[in-house]
């Protein structure tokens, strides 16, 4: 079982690249995303049958402290910022920091420069995301929605890697316990959110 999560700003694109990925169509208007949404899905990797969960966090600024004590220990993820958003990219830090805090030891990270379909509204080029990268020490790709084929290589090489890492035993939880080495129980690929979204207070007037 591979639980792996993106995290970054709201309106960088993390639910329209998870509906790309799992529909391989292009993503309709989207809601915006309360907490943290999950959709697993069965895939094979080389000559491997996993399941894996894809937590898909809102990057509203309310919601950063109950996501910041998510306890998941999860596998791996993607740090997103919208290449047309100067902000989104400057708070990558804060979001790997999130990360490491709610991940297993270890765990793989991919950071994603978002929306390339924009490139006529880029402010951060593609070298400054590729340096970032390289500073984290985690690998780089820039995507966009409307390119399956970006966003299929991104997840590719991340699931890859955790499987790496989990046949070689480096991955493990906070107890420093093995993890993720039992045979998953048969889950449907569903989609359900772990904090549901405000309540409608409606006004008697």
């Amino acid at each position: 079982i591979f639980p792996i999560i993106l995290l970054g700003d709201s309106g960088v694109g993390k639910t329209n690249i998870v509906y790309r990925y799992l529909n391989g169509e292009n993503p309709p208007i989207i809601e915006e995303t309360y907490g943290i949404k999950e959709n697993n899905t069965h895939l094979r990797v080389g000559n491997d049958q996993i399941l894996v969960k894809i937590l898909d966090a809102s990057g509203k600024q309310d919601y950063e402290s109950s996501i910041n004590q998510f306890d998941a220990n999860l596998l791996g993820g993607f740090i997103i910022y919208d290449i047309t958003q100067q902000n989104s990219f400057e708070n990558v830090d804060k979001w790997v920091k999130i990360f490491k805090n709610i991940s297993a030891e270890n765990a793989e990270l991919i950071l994603l420069g978002n929306k390339s379909d924009f490139d006529d509204y880029r402010v951060i080029e593609k070298e400054k995301g590729e340096n970032k990268a390289k500073d984290l020490n985690i690998s780089f790709y820039e995507t966009s929605a409307f390119d399956v084929d970006s966003i299929k290589i991104a997840f590719q090489d991340l699931l890859k890697k955790i499987l790496e890492k989990v046949k070689k035993k480096l991955i493990i939880d906070k107890n420093e316990e093995k993890i993720y080495t039992n045979t998953p129980e048969n889950v449907e690929s569903n989609e359900k959110i772990y904090t549901n979204e405000p309540e409608n207070d409606e006004s008697n007037e």
